[in-house]
């Protein structure tokens, strides 16, 4: 079937002369994914070639077809002698995108340090050190991070960037956890700074009873007045470490959408579902944001897009 072409492909194409409006996904055999993976990863392909056989295995696997830690094998492999900026960034967003849905997701951690650390590509290095400052679950690379942050000279990372990454560890790290918010606090030279970082980072306690009560003040609209506030606190209130107690979020922040979109700027509804959504992975979740679609066949067309389009690696299980 033919959809639309992605903005990166576009880029891609228009760099490379090629003519070319929609694309088609091509679904492979077995043998001929295995194939398509040791050409890949091995080199000897075309730029553009690199790029399309990168993008038609990850089709593949968002079609079932691909087990989740052999596409990120085949990815960080690749992207280890990849020269090309374009196609080294987007080796390395396949392979970040499917890594949470990996059995053993710390050997791909631990790949990613390294190239965050050793790649030729300043890309590479960046969007690996940034996915792990935010995303790591090992202990190995959480250390690593720690150490990083500690640090905290990495001219690869913004202002943001180390805040985003304090809320990580603090979350991660809870022995650690007042050390790491008062000393990013402590680096913070803006008042607006700082009022960020006191909204947010109470998302970093991961008290059941103190979930609850910071989920509560968002469906309260005063307290969204500030939305990329109130979408950063509400993704921490969801992130995977508060599994499967957060689950309880799930149906009364999407009963609460048509509220937020009449109260909020156009884009916020997708913010805000994307924050609730996109780090669940677990059945229980599963099952409550289906029922929830289910049970509402006539929801309004637009919000119940962005509803599908947000919960739709959480439906598919990968």
């Amino acid at each position: 079937p033919q959809r639309p072409l992605p903005f990166l492909a576009r880029q891609w194409v228009k760099q490379a002369g090629i003519a070319l409006e929609a694309y088609g996904i091509q679904l492979l055999a077995a043998p001929q994914i295995a194939s398509l993976q040791q050409r890949l990863s091995q080199g000897g392909m075309s730029e553009v070639d690199r790029f399309r056989a990168a993008m038609t295995l990850y089709e593949n696997y968002l079609h079932g077809r691909i087990a989740a830690d052999s596409l990120v094998q085949t990815m960080l492999r690749a992207v280890e002698r990849e020269d090309n900026p374009l196609v080294a960034t987007s080796l390395v967003g396949y392979a970040t995108s499917v890594l949470p849905y990996a059995s053993d997701r710390g050997v791909g951690e631990c790949k990613l340090l390294d190239l965050s650390r050793h790649h030729s590509l300043r890309g590479v290095r960046t969007s690996s050190l940034r996915y792990l400052s935010t995303s790591a679950q090992s202990e190995a690379v959480l250390d690593s991070m720690f150490v990083e942050w500690q640090q905290g000279d990495n001219p690869l990372l913004t202002v943001n960037d180390w805040m985003r990454g304090a809320y990580h560890l603090a979350q991660y790290l809870p022995s650690k956890r007042q050390e790491i918010l008062s000393r990013q606090r402590a680096r913070l030279t803006t008042d607006d700074a700082r009022s960020e970082f006191d909204f947010v980072s109470r998302g970093c306690d991961t008290t059941p009873s103190v979930q609850d009560s910071l989920f509560a003040s968002l469906l309260q609209v005063e307290n969204r007045r500030v939305e990329p506030w109130a979408a950063q606190l509400l993704s921490l209130l969801n992130d995977p470490i508060s599994e499967p107690h957060n689950n309880r979020f799930l149906l009364p922040a999407l009963d609460a959408l048509e509220e937020v979109q009449r109260t909020s700027a156009i884009f916020f509804p997708g913010d805000w579902l994307a924050a609730l959504l996109s780090h669940h992975r677990s059945e229980e979740a599963r099952a409550l944001v289906s029922g929830w679609i289910t049970r509402h066949p006539d929801y309004p067309t637009p919000l119940m897009n962005k509803v599908k389009q947000n919960a739709y690696r959480l439906l598919l299980g990968r």
